[in-house]
């Protein structure tokens, strides 16, 4: 049986950041992706790969590779409908968005208490209050439908999730899905080379 694997966007966009080590990794990857057809199936949900070609379109990933890409990527829909979710993944996730509410609550309460003050210049307290608030509210959550989507899909096909996302990897480690850093991907590729 082939091994299986399901990629998040962020299996892409952590590449690298210059636009030349981008691409040079892009293509290293789609290089290994071509060299193990045979021994791996490389799943990736439409809803990830719109979101992917947008965000390696801007990245001016050529349209070639974005292309070549897409030929080793298998796009599927996780069958939403018939997957049961557990009430406790349920039970865990609403307590955890409750709690992050409460927390970005608390950076806001901040925030007007220095405004109050007046000791500190507005923009760098509402700097401060964005930052604050993105890291209670968005860090290590399912923060989109794409995100469920690769765990719903991993969870249908046994598959393991391919990601640098804390929230995939919290979430992925609660269902019992096997979650690899998306860093080794090109490593673990080597092995079936």
């Amino acid at each position: 049986m082939k091994a299986r694997f399901v990629l998040d966007t962020s299996a892409f966009t952590n590449l690298g950041t210059s636009k030349g080590q981008i691409n040079k990794n892009i293509r290293k990857l789609i290089s290994l992706m071509e060299k193990v057809k045979n021994e791996v199936s490389i799943y990736c949900p439409p809803s990830v790969w719109t979101e992917l070609q947008k965000i390696l379109g801007g990245k001016k990933i050529s349209r070639k590779d974005i292309q070549r890409l897409d030929v080793f990527l298998i796009q599927k829909s996780p069958s939403r409908m018939e997957l049961l979710i557990p009430s406790e993944f349920i039970y865990h996730y609403v307590g955890d968005v409750r709690e992050r509410f409460n927390r970005g609550l608390r950076e806001a309460e901040k925030a007007v208490m220095k405004m109050r003050h007046g000791k500190e210049p507005h923009e760098k307290v509402v700097r401060e209050l964005r930052d604050g608030y993105r890291i209670a509210i968005r860090k290590g959550i399912l923060d989109s439908k794409e995100d469920l989507d690769v765990l719903i899909l991993a969870k249908e096909l046994g598959a393991d999730v391919i990601a640098k996302d804390a929230g995939i990897r919290e979430w992925a480690e609660k269902w019992g899905i096997r979650y690899i850093d998306a860093n080794s991907f090109p490593g673990i590729l080597q092995n079936f080379v």
